[in-house]
């Protein structure tokens, strides 16, 4: 019985694994309506600025030491065994119920056999935070979203934003990036980055477009976050920075894209 629960345990965790990567497929996330064409005539000259609200930089991280990964894998363990009665109908949810202390030792055991230590999750982790400083992520972004504009709308004329010419005002925020996974033991980390963005009248303040854009990439081990100096995160900040700007522009400023194109986005 122990050996089969700490089977069903770690089945669970690959299939939390799967199930989160699935759910963060950026191909699935759709925008809100575009602006019409009558706006966008109207548009004029552009400012990009940042919003009003702060970065907030993510990291989800693994159990530090044998005591947090005991207490996650007692959670999963008696949680795994509750759902694998359920399978069987009500009298297998009594005996899941019944069973699941024992699920919870087995899963105790096995996160405190496979949780790094404390140490050395926070060493890591610190160097991942630097890491994420030194990306200025905000103003990485701005440059993004003002080459795709000169790359896929070059009739959209910008203007910097000291210089109050502009005709309308496109805000773009940061509001969250990092690494993320799901509750586990020692999960694999997902690149997320969240960007929330405005269209602007300057003129009277009316909002023309509103919406949040999200990227999730490829869960890696912690292990490959950290190699050769962050090389993985800037990478992954490099090209989640680059596919929001197009499909920022692409919705926002592109004139004639095809109806059944965008409908499949």
């Amino acid at each position: 019985m122990p050996r089969l629960l700490a089977l069903m345990l770690a089945v669970a965790v690959l299939i939390a694994h799967s199930g989160c990567a699935s759910r963060m497929d950026p191909r699935h996330v759709r925008l809100p309506p575009p602006p019409t064409e009558a706006q966008r005539a109207q548009l004029g000259t552009v400012s990009i600025m940042a919003g009003p609200a702060g970065t907030v930089p993510i990291f989800t991280a693994p159990a530090k030491g044998a005591g947090a990964g005991a207490l996650r894998g007692a959670g999963l363990g008696s949680g795994l065994t509750i759902a694998g009665g359920a399978v069987a109908g009500p009298y297998g949810v009594l005996l899941g119920i019944l069973l699941a202390p024992v699920g919870a030792v087995v899963g105790s055991v096995v996160g405190a056999a496979n949780a790094e230590s404390a140490a050395q999750v926070e060493e890591k982790e610190a160097a991942i935070r630097k890491t994420m400083e030194e990306l200025k992520i905000q103003e990485t972004f701005r440059g993004c979203v003002t080459s795709a504009i000169h790359e896929q709308a070059p009739h959209t004329v910008l203007v910097p934003p000291e210089s109050h010419d502009a005709s309308t005002i496109l805000e773009i925020t940061v509001e969250k990036f990092g690494l993320d996974a799901p509750w586990s033991i020692d999960p694999p980390l997902i690149f997320v980055m969240t960007a929330h963005t405005r269209l602007v009248r300057a003129s009277d303040g009316t909002e023309m477009y509103d919406d949040w854009l999200s990227y999730h990439g490829r869960p890696h081990p912690l292990n490959d976050w950290v190699a050769e100096e962050g090389a993985l995160l800037r990478e992954e900040a490099g090209r989640a920075c680059s596919s929001l700007a197009e499909r920022l522009v692409d919705e926002v400023f592109l004139l004639y894209l095809p109806g059944a194109v965008r409908s499949a986005r």
